[in-house]
């Protein structure tokens, strides 16, 4: 991927996920629990942690959706020509 693809997809994953930030659905939650308490400090602890179990969530289904190595190609490659060879010998 080139700097410039990479910046475009960083920022507009950015942009993205500010425009779902501010959904009236999270505006309403974060605002409920956060709400109940009455320090600041205590406020934005919970919303750090709000944001970062969105992060990590995010993070686990990127990683398990990447691209597959060269070798897992190559591997999954032999197999369907293997699949193929024993379709021909019926």
């Amino acid at each position: 991927m080139t700097n410039g693809m990479l910046t475009t997809v960083l920022g507009l994953g950015f942009v993205l996920g500010l425009r779902h930030a501010l959904d009236p659905d999270h505006l309403v939650a974060v605002s409920t629990i956060v709400g109940e308490c009455r320090s600041v400090k205590k406020s934005s602890l919970i919303g750090t942690f709000w944001g970062l179990g969105h992060t990590v969530s995010l993070l686990l289904v990127g990683r398990s959706k990447r691209r597959p190595t060269p070798a897992s190609k190559n591997k999954s490659i032999d197999e369907h020509s293997t699949i193929q060879k024993s379709d021909r010998q019926r």
